[in-house]
């Protein structure tokens, strides 16, 4: 898997996220908000396991070193991706809370502003993925490689008893 086509997962990832925020603020029916929110989780945790076992498959003669610091990259980016969420859902909630647009300065009823709290969905979604499939990959990965070995070459000598020492 190229850089490119990790970038255009994680621009999914982000831009389903940032829908969901606006569904949320926009509040439409009860099935259309649940169904985002649903696809915002599925979408985000594919992401980190596409993204992560791709790279453990793609590693062919990396070392075990390597593929824990792609993995702490794939973190740092998932919680990029948080902030940048976070950040958008600041600016809603104090949009909400003044009634006034940042960005035009003009005033409109929103009503009340909503609680805060309703990100704590996105922030379980990434960060329960990401700490159940890192720890996953990196442990598979190499107990797969370690098996391949064997198959490769050990096994072949182990079979033939008067090549072991």
């Amino acid at each position: 898997m190229h850089n490119r086509e990790r970038i255009w997962i994680a621009a999914a990832a982000w831009s389903v996220g940032l829908f969901a925020v606006l569904c949320d603020h926009l509040q439409p029916s009860t099935q259309v908000s649940m169904g985002v929110h649903a696809l915002f989780a599925v979408v985000t945790c594919g992401a980190i396991c596409l993204v992560l076992i791709g790279k453990a498959r793609d590693r062919a003669g990396a070392s075990r070193a390597q593929l824990h610091l792609f993995a702490r990259l794939v973190s740092r980016w998932v919680y990029i991706l948080l902030y940048t969420l976070a950040l958008v859902r600041v600016l809603i909630y104090l949009y909400e809370a003044s009634g006034n647009c940042m960005l035009c300065g003009t005033h409109a009823d929103v009503g009340p502003a909503r609680s805060l709290d309703d990100f704590q969905f996105y922030i379980v979604c990434c960060v329960a993925s990401l700490w159940l499939f890192r720890p996953l990959v990196l442990a598979l990965s190499f107990k797969g490689k370690h098996l391949q070995d064997l198959a490769a070459g050990q096994l072949g000598d182990m079979a033939n008893p008067s090549a072991l020492p």
